[in-house]
Order: structure tokens, then C-alpha cells, then sequence
């Protein structure tokens, strides 16, 4: 003997085509984590990487006498605000931001002033034979994981089941 069960209710299909469709578009989520970043990113500078786990080393006094004679802010990181504005200000032409169904691209593509590099790893990760300390400008992936947890847990536990935006 065998029993064959199906679903023949229009109001139990449509919910779960409305739940398939929501699944498959997952923008809306890497969306709010990009703001989030950003956000984040405005707090890295605020608080030197201290928000991350990574206080950033003080400038040195020669850097320090530098950007005074020079007329430069005395914050790390910053001289004209360019790299900042790449990781924080989503219209900045030197933001990397690459949103789609499978996930996010974002970072900065602010090149230094003379030259063919990249600014932000050189400042995140250091450059020694410069006398460049580490500054870290992105956090772990450990911290992402587990800031980011709860907002994929809201994704699917409310905007699923909801008719409304994420």
C-alpha cells in the first residue's frame, strides 16, 4: 500500500513560490551588510581600529611635524580624506562596491599620489622597509562572522516569511 500526498492549495503554492523567489535573491541582505561596512568603517577611523581589536600605532613625531607644517589633519590615515571617503562614502569613485545574489566585493581602489599601488593595504598590513606600521582598515574575518550573524539570521527568520523589504 502506498500513500501519495501534494499540495492542492493555491493560498500554500503561492507562499511557497513567494518563499522560493525571496531565497533566491539574497541582494537585499548584501546590501544592508555593505552599509553596515561602511559603517563600520567610519567607527575603524574614529576609534584608530580600536572598535576592531586593532589600535592603530600613534604617528610618529616626524610624521606628526610633517602634517602640522604642511597644514594636514593629525589623525592617522588621513592627509586629504580620499582614502576614508573610499571605505565609507558610497559615492566616492574610489570605492569598490560589487553587489550581487552570491555575495559583496567592497574595498578601496585609492592608489597612492605617485605611483601604481593600492593606499589601503599598504596602511593595513604595513610597509616595513618605509617604516609604515600596520594600521588595520578592514576587521577579521572572525569579527565579520560574528557581527554579521544576526543580521542573516533576521534575513531569514523575518524578510522570508514578510511581505516587506529587508
Amino acid at each position: 500500500m502506498m500513500l501519495v500526498v501534494m499540495i492542492d492549495d493555491d493560498n500554500v503554492l503561492f507562499a511557497v513560490d513567494t518563499l522560493s523567489d525571496r531565497i533566491l535573491n539574497l541582494e537585499p541582505v548584501w546590501r544592508q551588510i555593505a552599509k553596515d561596512l561602511m559603517e563600520l568603517e567610519t567607527q575603524i577611523f574614529a576609534s584608530r581600529g580600536a572598535i576592531i581589536g586593532r589600535p592603530w600605532a600613534p604617528l610618529s613625531p616626524k610624521t606628526l611635524q610633517q602634517k602640522q607644517r604642511k597644514g594636514f589633519p593629525l589623525d592617522p590615515l588621513v592627509r586629504t580624506g580620499r582614502l576614508k571617503a573610499s571605505l565609507t562614502d558610497e559615492t566616492s569613485d574610489e570605492m569598490v562596491l560589487d553587489i550581487d545574489n552570491l555575495g559583496l566585493t567592497f574595498g578601496s581602489a585609492r592608489l597612492v599620489d605617485r605611483g601604481d599601488w593600492f593606499l589601503a593595504p599598504i596602511h593595513h598590513l604595513g610597509a616595513p622597509r618605509r617604516n609604515i606600521p600596520a594600521r588595520a582598515l578592514m576587521p577579521e574575518n572572525q569579527f565579520l562572522a560574528e557581527r554579521y550573524r544576526d543580521r542573516w539570521q533576521d534575513y531569514f527568520l523575518n524578510h522570508l516569511s514578510e511581505e516587506g523589504r529587508f
